[in-house]
């Protein structure tokens, strides 16, 4: 399950790069990374989350008998969110909260545990890993992962408050784009840094 992990943290990245190329259309800049799932090639986005769903759970199984059990729940936790983000697509991020359809509410929930879970899971599970040899290789980047995961978590929440302060709608003038997908990439850096340890 340590290569399964590796190889679905590494997959979702490829497919969510390459999308970049594919949906030029959706700017990075205010479009979430959720978006892609939108029309065409809308099937990739969808198979991006469910290769980060696996991956998560690949480590997840990889860990059970090394982390608390409440570490390996909460990450199987995160795992079965990523899932669900990836069955039930987004509507525009312009929709009206009133205007949603199910689908994009219930991706919403998902999506919000995930990005608020996951720095609280990393943070349990780094600290079960704390001196096990399993993952000798990163114990002494470890809190700098952390740490990485938070100030994604930090960065994205913080542009999201600054644009709702000023009473500015989601969309062009809401720039939360680049700092979600910084958010991502952070997680993804810890989950593919773990899973390649564990993985040796």
């Amino acid at each position: 399950m340590t290569n399964i992990g590796l190889i679905g943290a590494i997959a979702f990245s490829i497919i969510l790069i390459l999308l970049h190329f594919l949906k030029q259309e959706n700017d990075p800049s205010w479009r979430m990374i959720s978006e892609y799932q939108i029309g065409r090639y809308g099937w990739l986005m969808r198979l991006a989350f469910f290769c980060w769903s696996l991956g998560v759970f690949g480590v997840a199984v990889a860990l059970s008998q090394h982390v608390s059990a409440i570490a390996d729940i909460l990450l199987i936790i995160i795992a079965i969110s990523m899932l669900g983000a990836g069955i039930f697509v987004t509507d525009p991020i312009t929709t009206p909260n009133e205007s949603q359809s199910r689908a994009s509410k219930l991706h919403t929930i998902f999506g919000v545990i995930t990005i608020i879970g996951t720095p609280f899971v990393v943070t349990a599970v780094d600290w079960s890993l704390s001196g096990n040899p399993i993952t000798a290789s990163i114990q002494p980047y470890l809190l700098w992962l952390t740490l990485l995961v938070w100030i994604g978590f930090i960065a994205f929440i913080s542009a999201i408050a600054h644009f709702g302060a000023k009473k500015i709608s989601l969309g062009p003038q809401a720039k939360i784009g680049w700092p979600n997908r910084f958010m991502v990439f952070t997680y993804v850096v810890w989950l593919v840094t773990v899973a390649a340890a564990i993985a040796k």
